[in-house]
């Protein structure tokens, strides 16, 4: 659905924000003590819809909660969150 809503504009909004508000909750929930985690300062929001993208691209049987999973634990790997 990700990849399908990306030529319509009002899903593919509503999809964008499920988005940050999935990474926003992942960035509060995996904060050590009260120190709020940044994703990526040199990051755009449009970098994470893209990488969500090029995920659902290559895994079109994959859910996009999978997707934005997957993210979540690279960034975790990189240090971005």
């Amino acid at each position: 659905m990700w990849l399908l809503h990306k030529t319509m504009v009002r899903p593919r909004a509503i999809d964008e924000q499920w988005l940050y508000g999935f990474l926003s909750g992942a960035n509060f929930a995996l904060a050590k003590s009260n120190e709020q985690k940044l994703l990526w300062p040199s990051d755009t929001p449009q970098d994470y819809v893209t990488s969500i993208d090029v995920y659902c691209a290559a895994h079109p049987r994959e859910t996009v909660d999978s997707a934005a999973k997957n993210l979540v634990r690279r960034l975790e790997k990189e240090g971005g969150l």
